[in-house]
């Protein structure tokens, strides 16, 4: 059955399901790994076994359904529950979400991927610092600490050693939950500078490809970003004056679109596209252009 057919049963209800890992270890002496499908995310917890799977790995687990101050797992009996398909293959993608959003749906996000953009640290653990060593709780924010969520710090990660991200910082992990809901980054590469990488564009295309005096020309473009875009404009000239078209995104992808009014037969329009991402960056395509033909 699918991860989130296995989170709507009752915990002690054997089950099998299938997903990809998406953490490696965070136990030194039981088993603790991240699974996600399409559909959601769960624990796979066996205490006193270490079992050995890798990130990437797709993976086959049958266990009993339990919950663990508030975290849902699937537990196995031993490496026999565990059947690997193959290995190597891409992790789901990480989503982008606010604290707020976060904490809003947290029950929906639990185990899976997550990213929070322009975080900054707004109080420290026990030790009243950035961990060096031992696991640690801290409290981040990303709005001024209107809004907080544990990150949690573990020590079998490779963070431990490494210096403290300077604020405000891009974090991503597994959505957790210990009693508290968490965010807990995997690596220390899972931090970044926020706003460090402008917006990239991949491809950009327009249809109809051979317009004619009749025809709006939609524009559409790529747009990826390290965090989220906050605008994306098309700019067209057919004459001496720019113009600008504010470009949607409909789909929840990388994809934004635009649409140019016919033009005059004879006309060459040309366009470029400027994207503006959460902190600001800006980036502007080069500059493509077309031919208006003429209706036949």
């Amino acid at each position: 059955i699918t991860i989130a057919e296995a989170r709507a049963l009752a915990v002690g209800t054997d089950a099998t399901v299938r997903g990809i890992v998406t953490t490696p270890n965070y136990q030194s002496s039981n088993t603790e790994y991240g699974l996600q499908d399409a559909t959601a995310g769960i624990i796979v917890f066996l205490y006193g076994e270490m079992l050995t799977m890798n990130v990437g790995d797709s993976v086959e687990v049958t266990g009993e359904l339990d919950e663990y101050n508030g975290k849902f797992e699937i537990v196995p009996s031993g490496a026999g529950d565990i059947t690997v398909i193959s290995s190597g293959n891409d992790l789901p993608v990480f989503q982008v979400v606010t604290i707020a959003d976060f904490l809003a749906g947290a029950e929906n996000y639990e185990s899976e991927l997550i990213r929070i953009n322009s975080a900054s640290i707004t109080s420290y653990g026990e030790s009243g610092a950035w961990p060096t060593n031992g696991s640690e709780n801290l409290t981040i924010s990303d709005d001024g600490a209107t809004s907080t969520v544990i990150m949690r710090i573990d020590s079998d990660m490779d963070i431990i050693g490494n210096p403290e991200p300077a604020d405000p910082f891009s974090v991503q992990g597994i959505a957790g939950q210990f009693t508290d809901y968490q965010i807990l980054p995997r690596y220390y590469t899972d931090f970044s500078s926020t706003g460090a990488i402008p917006p990239t564009f991949g491809s950009i295309a327009f249809e109809p490809s051979s317009p004619t005096e009749a025809d709006d020309v939609t524009v559409s473009a790529v747009i990826t970003d390290d965090g989220t875009i906050a605008s994306a404009t098309l700019t067209y000239n057919s004459g001496s004056t720019d113009s600008d078209v504010t470009m949607s995104n409909t789909t929840g992808g990388d994809t934004y679109t635009g649409a140019i009014p016919a033009q005059a037969a004879g006309t060459t329009v040309t366009f470029s596209i400027t994207a503006v991402d959460n902190d600001d960056s800006t980036t502007t395509s080069a500059e493509s252009s077309y031919l208006v033909n003429p209706t036949v």
